[in-house]
């Protein structure tokens, strides 16, 4: 795993700082900036991953949520069990900016993945939020419907 510079040219004097991943990449701006947008965003932190389980199906589920970095590293891991007509929110959990993979089992048979990305709070759009609807549909019985806030 390398280190990300980005070398930036603020009208006197070149600046690099590495990024938290690790890619190398190097990118010039002429003017301030983009130093300015960085620590304005960097300032107001990363939004969360969030997702919400609705149960739309006449019958009573299990659902295994586990959540894994841009590592393959799991980050979260809860089972629920959600009656009809319910509804639930995960905890706000904690990212870092990147591409993050949900893998989901229903009834502990049927295994589904989504992927999210985590952004900047201060960012349009900031991280992805997930929202699961199970259906009573034998074909396709959760519907994946991604937020963007």
């Amino acid at each position: 795993m390398g280190v990300v510079f980005f070398s930036v040219n603020s009208g006197a004097s070149n600046e690099s700082i590495p990024d938290k991943r690790g890619i190398i990449q190097k990118i010039e701006v002429n003017d301030s900036s983009f130093l300015e947008e960085r620590e304005r965003l960097e300032k107001a932190g990363i939004d969360p991953l969030q997702f919400f389980l609705i149960n739309n199906d006449s019958r009573k589920h299990v659902m295994s949520i586990e959540i894994f970095d841009f590592n393959n590293k799991s980050v979260f891991k809860e089972n629920y069990t959600i009656n009809s007509d319910d509804e639930i929110s995960s905890p706000k959990i904690d990212a870092e900016l990147g591409q993050y993979r949900y893998e989901i089992i229903l009834d502990n048979e049927l295994t589904y993945e989504a992927k999210v990305q985590a952004g900047f709070v201060a960012n349009l759009g900031g991280s992805e939020k997930l929202h699961l609807t199970i259906r009573d549909n034998p074909d396709n019985p959760i519907q994946f419907v991604g937020e963007i806030s």
